[in-house]
């Protein structure tokens, strides 16, 4: 999906998914070539740098709150994934700065 666009076209899959340190994770298949125009242009920014984040969409289901001033004001323990975008601008501060380093 891009950028949590619920009412366009998926522009991929994700054929796997895994946490690994606490850190999800995935893989990410686009159509093939000529199948989706818009899909085809967010591959070519993926693939030359442009595009480098990730968000996801999910359904809370069990959380700790935490103080917000030393550590996360809310840190979610179980969740349901509904969708994974790729997306411009992330939410997260974290995603930006953890694509960065990977």
């Amino acid at each position: 999906m891009y950028a949590h666009d619920y009412r366009s076209l998926p522009i991929g899959k994700a054929p796997k998914v895994w946490l690994a340190g606490g850190k999800l994770k995935n893989t990410v298949q686009f159509p093939p070539e000529g199948t989706y125009e818009f899909a085809d242009i967010v591959e070519r920014l993926v693939d030359t740098g442009y595009l480098k984040t990730e968000s996801v969409g999910f359904i809370p289901q069990k959380w700790e709150d935490g103080d917000g001033d030393k550590g996360p004001r809310r840190t979610y323990l179980k969740q349901e994934l509904l969708e994974i975008s790729i997306v411009p601008v992330p939410s997260n501060p974290d995603a930006l700065r953890n694509a960065v380093e990977e």
